[in-house]
């Protein structure tokens, strides 16, 4: 668990309930152990409030859905699907960096059914034909941007 929570530093690791999981197959959840997940750092170095949706500047980016989606697949296509009918706040904000990746080491040999699986599934199917290369992306959501000065900075 040291490993992991140096890994990522700019995460919490937080307990969760087993009241607040399900299981996902014939086997029951363990009866032992337990289980954790990460979720962002905080200003005071807790556990953050709300996160903000995805916006022009900080879009879903497809190089991270496919690291959520090649874990799903490896347990089984109806377990991917789910998880993608059961993701909530797809945004039209989908910046496609597989050609350049802003996490280069994921190497994405499942892309293809993970694109299918994103088309094919709703709330992701609504959202994926929003999905951009970089410079679509930019001509599209950032063009206004440059114009407009963000709240607080001059």
């Amino acid at each position: 668990m040291a490993a992991f929570d140096r890994r990522e530093g700019g995460y919490v690791r937080v307990e969760v309930l087993p009241a607040l999981m399900e299981p996902v197959g014939w086997q029951g959840l363990p009866r032992a152990g337990r289980v954790w997940v990460y979720v962002p750092k905080g200003a005071a170095g807790g556990q953050a409030g709300p996160l903000p949706l995805p916006d022009a500047d900080f879009p879903v980016l497809q190089s991270y859905v496919d690291v959520v989606l090649q874990g799903a697949l490896a347990e089984g296509a109806d377990f991917a699907r789910e998880l993608v009918a059961t993701t909530f706040d797809w945004s039209p904000f989908w910046l496609d960096d597989r050609p350049v990746p802003r996490r280069p080491w994921a190497n994405t040999p499942e892309a293809g059914a993970i694109d299918r699986l994103l088309a094919a599934v709703e709330p992701a199917a609504g959202q994926f034909a929003n999905r951009l290369y970089p410079e679509l992306y930019a001509a599209r959501h950032l063009q206004g941007a440059a114009a407009a000065p963000k709240a607080g900075v001059r």
